[in-house]
């Protein structure tokens, strides 16, 4: 990946705006306490339920 393809936010969606994510579909999102990715997947949902998107 070259570095302006890090900022699309279909490789990083914590970078999208909440214009861009006001539109998107109910979320499940699923993590482990062990894993490495469990803080941005919590801040995805948050940022999610801020666009006003349904997040179980």
């Amino acid at each position: 990946m070259n570095k302006s393809e890090r900022n699309e936010i279909t490789a990083s969606p914590l970078k999208a705006s909440e214009e861009e994510l006001k539109d998107l579909p109910e979320a499940l999102i699923l993590t482990a306490e062990a894993d490495v990715l469990r803080d941005e997947g919590e801040a995805y949902a948050r940022k999610l339920r801020e666009a006003g998107v349904a997040v179980t």
